[in-house]
Protein backbone atom coordinates (compact mmCIF):
# COMPACT_ATOMS: atom_id res chain seq x y z
CA UNK A 1 0.00 0.00 0.00
CA UNK A 2 1.03 3.64 -0.89
CA UNK A 3 2.06 5.76 2.47
CA UNK A 4 1.27 9.59 1.78
CA UNK A 5 3.36 11.49 3.72
CA UNK A 6 1.43 15.43 4.67
CA UNK A 7 3.86 17.21 2.80
CA UNK A 8 3.65 15.35 -0.19
CA UNK A 9 -0.23 15.30 -1.54
CA UNK A 10 -0.43 16.35 -4.92
CA UNK A 11 -2.07 14.91 -8.10
CA UNK A 12 1.17 12.24 -8.35
CA UNK A 13 0.29 11.05 -4.81
CA UNK A 14 -3.34 10.81 -5.53
CA UNK A 15 -3.14 8.70 -8.57
CA UNK A 16 -0.36 7.00 -6.91
CA UNK A 17 -3.27 5.64 -4.42
CA UNK A 18 -5.14 5.34 -6.97
CA UNK A 19 -3.17 2.47 -8.70
CA UNK A 20 -2.26 0.46 -5.41
CA UNK A 21 -6.27 0.61 -4.89
CA UNK A 22 -6.69 -1.06 -8.16
CA UNK A 23 -4.71 -3.34 -8.05
CA UNK A 24 -5.93 -4.44 -4.61
CA UNK A 25 -9.25 -4.81 -5.98
CA UNK A 26 -8.19 -6.23 -9.09
CA UNK A 27 -6.17 -9.46 -6.95
CA UNK A 28 -8.89 -9.62 -4.61
CA UNK A 29 -12.47 -9.69 -7.33
CA UNK A 30 -13.38 -13.07 -7.26
CA UNK A 31 -16.90 -11.86 -8.92
CA UNK A 32 -17.16 -8.61 -8.56
CA UNK A 33 -16.68 -5.79 -10.99
CA UNK A 34 -15.16 -2.81 -9.37
CA UNK A 35 -15.24 1.13 -10.83
CA UNK A 36 -12.87 3.25 -8.96
CA UNK A 37 -14.64 6.94 -9.73
CA UNK A 38 -13.71 10.18 -9.41
CA UNK A 39 -11.27 11.73 -6.55
CA UNK A 40 -11.53 14.62 -4.56
CA UNK A 41 -9.11 15.92 -1.79
CA UNK A 42 -10.19 18.23 0.79
CA UNK A 43 -6.48 19.81 2.02
CA UNK A 44 -8.43 21.45 5.64
CA UNK A 45 -8.84 17.81 6.47
CA UNK A 46 -6.52 16.03 4.14
CA UNK A 47 -9.17 13.53 3.46
CA UNK A 48 -9.26 11.58 -0.72
CA UNK A 49 -12.38 10.95 -1.13
CA UNK A 50 -12.97 8.41 -3.98
CA UNK A 51 -16.16 6.80 -5.77
CA UNK A 52 -16.28 3.40 -5.52
CA UNK A 53 -18.84 1.20 -7.70
CA UNK A 54 -19.35 -2.44 -6.78
CA UNK A 55 -21.36 -4.44 -9.07
CA UNK A 56 -21.77 -8.83 -9.52
CA UNK A 57 -20.42 -9.81 -12.58
CA UNK A 58 -22.96 -10.82 -15.29
CA UNK A 59 -25.57 -8.64 -13.28
CA UNK A 60 -27.79 -6.27 -15.72
CA UNK A 61 -27.68 -2.55 -15.96
CA UNK A 62 -29.53 0.03 -14.54
CA UNK A 63 -30.15 1.18 -17.98
CA UNK A 64 -31.54 -2.33 -18.64
CA UNK A 65 -33.58 -2.86 -15.62
CA UNK A 66 -35.05 0.52 -16.31
CA UNK A 67 -36.24 -0.79 -19.85
CA UNK A 68 -37.38 -3.87 -18.88
CA UNK A 69 -39.31 -2.22 -15.81
CA UNK A 70 -40.98 0.25 -19.04
CA UNK A 71 -41.76 -2.90 -20.68
CA UNK A 72 -43.01 -4.14 -17.76
CA UNK A 73 -45.51 -0.85 -17.58
CA UNK A 74 -47.04 -1.95 -20.75
CA UNK A 75 -45.22 -0.48 -23.28
CA UNK A 76 -44.26 -3.63 -26.21
CA UNK A 77 -40.30 -3.02 -26.98
CA UNK A 78 -39.01 -5.88 -29.39
CA UNK A 79 -35.72 -7.07 -27.50
CA UNK A 80 -35.41 -9.73 -29.95
CA UNK A 81 -34.88 -8.59 -33.37
CA UNK A 82 -31.97 -6.15 -34.66
CA UNK A 83 -32.92 -3.24 -36.70
CA UNK A 84 -30.32 -1.48 -39.10
CA UNK A 85 -29.79 2.17 -37.98
CA UNK A 86 -28.03 4.49 -40.24
CA UNK A 87 -24.19 5.40 -39.61
CA UNK A 88 -24.84 2.93 -37.18
CA UNK A 89 -25.47 -0.54 -38.64
CA UNK A 90 -27.49 -3.18 -37.15
CA UNK A 91 -28.41 -2.55 -33.24
CA UNK A 92 -30.65 -4.16 -30.52
CA UNK A 93 -32.72 -2.42 -28.10
CA UNK A 94 -30.54 -3.02 -24.92
CA UNK A 95 -31.45 0.34 -22.24
CA UNK A 96 -33.40 2.90 -21.50
CA UNK A 97 -31.51 5.80 -19.62
CA UNK A 98 -34.67 7.88 -17.44
CA UNK A 99 -32.55 10.61 -16.76
CA UNK A 100 -31.90 11.94 -20.67
CA UNK A 101 -33.14 14.23 -21.80
CA UNK A 102 -33.56 13.60 -25.46
CA UNK A 103 -31.70 10.06 -26.02
CA UNK A 104 -33.49 8.23 -23.82
CA UNK A 105 -33.03 4.95 -25.58
CA UNK A 106 -29.37 2.86 -25.73
CA UNK A 107 -28.74 0.47 -28.68
CA UNK A 108 -25.80 -2.13 -28.88
CA UNK A 109 -24.44 -2.56 -32.25
CA UNK A 110 -24.23 -6.28 -33.09
CA UNK A 111 -20.70 -6.84 -34.72
CA UNK A 112 -18.47 -4.80 -31.78
CA UNK A 113 -21.32 -4.38 -28.96
CA UNK A 114 -20.66 -0.67 -28.86
CA UNK A 115 -23.35 1.38 -27.71
CA UNK A 116 -25.69 4.14 -28.83
CA UNK A 117 -28.00 6.82 -27.23
CA UNK A 118 -30.85 7.26 -30.10
CA UNK A 119 -34.17 9.54 -29.60
CA UNK A 120 -37.60 8.13 -27.95
CA UNK A 121 -39.10 8.78 -31.35
CA UNK A 122 -36.54 6.96 -33.22
CA UNK A 123 -36.88 3.85 -30.53
CA UNK A 124 -40.72 4.12 -30.99
CA UNK A 125 -40.63 3.93 -34.48
CA UNK A 126 -37.79 0.80 -34.83
CA UNK A 127 -38.59 -1.37 -31.78
CA UNK A 128 -41.98 -0.39 -30.55
CA UNK A 129 -44.64 -3.61 -31.91
CA UNK A 130 -46.68 -2.69 -34.36
CA UNK A 131 -49.91 -2.10 -31.87
CA UNK A 132 -52.69 0.72 -31.68
CA UNK A 133 -49.83 1.91 -28.75
CA UNK A 134 -47.59 2.42 -30.93
CA UNK A 135 -49.51 4.13 -33.79
CA UNK A 136 -51.03 6.22 -30.48
CA UNK A 137 -47.50 7.22 -29.70
CA UNK A 138 -46.05 7.93 -33.27
CA UNK A 139 -49.02 10.30 -33.56
CA UNK A 140 -48.98 11.66 -30.32
CA UNK A 141 -45.37 11.33 -28.87
CA UNK A 142 -45.12 12.01 -25.27
CA UNK A 143 -42.54 11.54 -22.58
CA UNK A 144 -42.96 8.50 -20.06
CA UNK A 145 -41.60 8.57 -16.98
CA UNK A 146 -40.66 6.12 -14.17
Amino acid sequence: MTVIHETEVSVQSAQSLRRSMTDLFIQNSLNLHFNLGNCTYDPDCGEFVYKLTVKIKGSKSKEETDLQQLIDQGFKYDLESKQFLEKIGWCYLVGYNRKGRRFKFIVERENDGQRFNIPEDRANRLFLYNTQEWKNLVNHPQTVNL
